[in-house]
């Protein structure tokens, strides 16, 4: 409704009101022993200083949010409607209790709150089934059920009239900027509460003041409501001082209420260059702890030094402040050196010296301190293939014939050794080692008679 005003009035109310961002004191009148219950929200009454009589209620007005939309069919009851009289907690005269699920709307279903939706709430001292004395409007979303909603004592203008004063309310132990006294500009130019509307910001609340009408203000904007009564009326600011206290009381920055204004086209006295709003400080980073980062690892080794990325972040609002390089020092070699037995090397297989390995990194070492490295084929052991043993029998006789002739013939042999099958040494098997063990085996030669006249890889050895 739009509201006439006395200058006198004015004069007194026209200072801007601070935003409350603390949480006060809650000076409850819960007792020791009460448990809230989980699904309920509570009001306390003694930090109102309202009187209340023995047959006096708390009404718990809610509205907002998703209500009433096609995700939520819930359509609110009305100011003043019985069924939204809180019960005394028993034994607590000066705490009022509702459970929201249990109530029944105007259309007779049971009230829904969806979770991570944000409602508003007033309280209002009811004296005989008609609701006097009430609070500011209050946000909260489902994580307030179980809190009781308190008055530090204080009150806020009236948004919509500015004769009327409401008592200021919080929930105990909720952040008053995240659910607490509905932060607004009032009917003559104001700016009270705390909490910003949720998926809105300070600058759309001001945008909002200066280009939406409204009904409570006959059509006029609230913009053109506050200057009526604050500009024109009781002379108590000029344009300028009202949106720089509004813009400062926002936290805005002039820039900020240019853009507005020059979005919205709406017209105003204000001036940028005659602005005083100097504008939020500059935040201050508070620096947390350093967090590793696995972009850019580069990851440490037995031997050699790796690096990590240290990034850190403002503890307050999230933001990188720094990032470092971090040097990892050389992990060193598994300490102690796993110890390898040796495996001795048969007639036909070579076998692998003892010596100790690194798990982590697989290097072979001779030593146990890790001092003196060594590779694979340094640890052979050379099999000891026996000149004409083809079949790996530990004889040479004519099955050693027989087995050259198979795999010649690209036949399966059970047992053959490459090497001692290779009996005039030519670094090639074929048909002529097999002749040559059948010579020493008719006793018409021996190998060392043989390596003598043809010096060859036996003869070396």
């Amino acid at each position: 409704m739009f509201k006439k005003v006395l200058s006198a009035l004015l004069a007194v109310m026209m200072v801007v009101s601070v935003m409350a961002v603390g949480v006060a004191s809650a000076g409850a009148a819960v007792s020791d022993n009460f448990t809230p219950e989980a699904n309920k929200l509570y009001f306390d009454v003694e930090g109102t200083g309202w009187e209340m009589g023995a047959k006096d209620k708390i009404g718990f007005y809610m509205v907002g949010g998703d209500f009433d939309t096609e995700d939520n069919a819930t359509k609110p009851l009305g100011w003043g409607a019985k069924k939204l009289l809180g019960k005394a907690v028993e034994g607590e005269t000066g705490l009022f209790a509702i459970e929201p699920g249990a109530l029944t709307d105007a259309n007779g279903k049971n009230y829904v709150l969806t979770e991570g939706v944000q409602y508003k709430i007033i309280f209002a001292r009811s004296v005989s089934n008609s609701w006097v004395n009430q609070t500011c409007p209050l946000y909260f979303t489902t994580d307030c059920l179980g809190h009781v909603a308190y008055s530090d004592g204080t009150e806020m203008e009236n948004d919509v009239d500015s004769t009327k004063k409401s008592k200021t309310v919080y929930w105990s132990g909720i952040d008053p900027k995240e659910n607490g006294p509905a932060l607004v500009i009032t009917s003559i130019g104001n700016v009270v509460g705390s909490c910003v509307e949720q998926g809105k910001t300070t600058y759309d609340l001001f945008e909002t003041f200066i280009s939406e009408e409204k009904d409570d203000f006959k059509g006029k904007t609230g913009l053109q409501n506050a200057r009526y009564y604050t500009v024109e009326q009781a002379k108590t600011k000029t344009e300028q001082q009202m949106i720089d206290d509004i813009g400062t009381a926002l936290g805005l920055t002039k820039d900020d209420v240019q853009k507005a204004f020059t979005d919205t086209a709406v017209e105003t006295a204000w001036k940028y260059e005659d602005s005083t709003i100097v504008g939020p400080a500059p935040h201050e980073h508070t620096p947390g702890d350093p967090v590793a980062i696995e972009e850019g690892r580069v990851p440490a080794t037995c031997e050699e030094a790796g690096s990590h990325v240290e990034v850190t972040y403002c503890t307050e609002c999230g933001e990188e402040i720094s990032r470092e390089t971090v040097t990892d020092n050389a992990l060193g070699h598994i300490n102690p050196l796993l110890f390898v037995e040796e495996v001795p090397a048969t007639a036909t297989v070579d076998g692998v010296m003892a010596h100790y390995e690194c798990t982590r990194c697989n290097k072979k070492f001779s030593d146990a301190q890790g001092q003196v490295e060594v590779t694979d084929a340094d640890l052979v052991i050379k099999a000891t293939h026996e000149q004409g043993d083809a079949d790996a029998s530990g004889a040479v006789d004519t099955t050693d014939v027989t087995v050259i002739q198979r795999v010649l013939a690209e036949i399966e042999v059970q047992s053959y050794d490459e090497v001692g099958a290779d009996a005039d040494g030519d670094e090639i098997v074929d048909i002529i080692d097999a002749s040559l063990i059948q010579r020493v085996d008719a006793g018409m030669t021996d190998f060392a008679a043989w390596n003598a006249k043809h010096p060859n890889k036996w003869s070396a050895e």
